[in-house]
């Protein structure tokens, strides 16, 4: 658990705070399996959302 909590660490900056916080919950509560799923969503989401705005930049200045 204290690993995992420990690696949330690195999505600070990428991550909003409310998100990380939810996520640092539930691995407390001990739904670590939960918590990694959760993540990988929020990954993903940010992830999506990054290359979506890239595109309309582009597409913007074109």
């Amino acid at each position: 658990m204290y690993e995992f909590i420990n690696d949330l660490k690195r999505y600070r900056k990428r991550l909003p705070k409310n998100v990380l916080k939810t996520i640092k919950g539930q691995a407390i509560a001990g739904d670590i399996e939960g918590a990694r799923k959760c993540l990988e969503k929020a990954l993903y989401k940010y992830n999506y959302l990054t290359k979506l705005e890239q595109s309309r930049a582009a597409n913007y200045h074109s």
